[in-house]
């Protein structure tokens, strides 16, 4: 039986559908300043758009990621030149969402090697092209000195982008999944993705109640 719903392209901006997206620009506009806070080596300014993408489709995901750009370029004017990168976030995020790859572990695993790769082949031309390499965090360092090294800039921005991407899209999703889990399964029922996760809450229910009893002493 399918759990998806057969929703016509209007249902994708239905109310609830909508309410997800000003609580995704609150969640990338929280994580990505605690990065900056913190002096983390990551971003975290996606994991409300792979959160509303995940459970509300690709449509309600990529809002959420150009109103976050938009919104952090009224005062960080490079944010506007990665509003793209959002885009090919949340629709990669819903894709695999839609093809129920992020409810098994080893699923959720190559899921985020798919969005690291998706989100490096969309951020090289624009790091390389405009910004010659130069991405403003820390990452940068390590790019100079592969560059210094004798590689090619290409392959320094490359290689640090990848292993950046790694932990910071991989944390983002599963920051995302776990608030995910953590909703109740009334206001899961009204997204469009909602009851692919609300059919794994009723799984690990189900589990939790049958369990194996004790043999009696005799």
């Amino acid at each position: 039986m399918n759990m998806i719903k057969k929703n016509s392209f209007a249902d994708n901006f239905a109310l609830f559908q909508l309410l997800i997206i000003p609580i995704g620009v609150a969640i990338n506009y929280v994580g990505g300043n605690l990065a900056i806070l913190l002096k983390l080596p990551l971003f975290l300014d996606v994991i409300g758009t792979c959160f509303a993408a995940m459970i509300a489709g690709p449509w309600i995901g990529m809002l959420t990621g150009i109103l976050t750009n938009s919104m952090i370029g009224i005062t960080q004017p490079m944010a506007f030149m990665s509003i793209h990168v959002q885009i090919v976030i949340a629709l990669t995020v819903a894709i695999l969402s839609k093809k129920k790859m992020l409810t098994k572990v080893w699923k959720f695993a190559l899921s985020c090697l798919i969005l690291v790769i998706m989100t490096l082949c969309a951020s090289l031309p624009t790091q390389i092209f405009l910004l010659g390499g130069v991405t403003g965090s820390m990452t940068d360092i390590v790019t100079a000195t592969i560059v210094k090294a004798g590689l090619p800039l290409w392959m320094g921005v490359a290689a640090t982008q990848f292993v950046s991407n790694i932990f910071d899209k991989s944390s983002a999703l599963i920051i995302a999944f776990l608030i995910v889990r953590a909703m109740s399964p009334r206001f899961l029922s009204k997204l469009r993705y909602g009851d692919i996760y609300m059919s794994m809450k009723k799984k690990t229910k189900k589990h939790a109640v049958q369990e194996p009893k004790e043999p009696s002493q005799n």
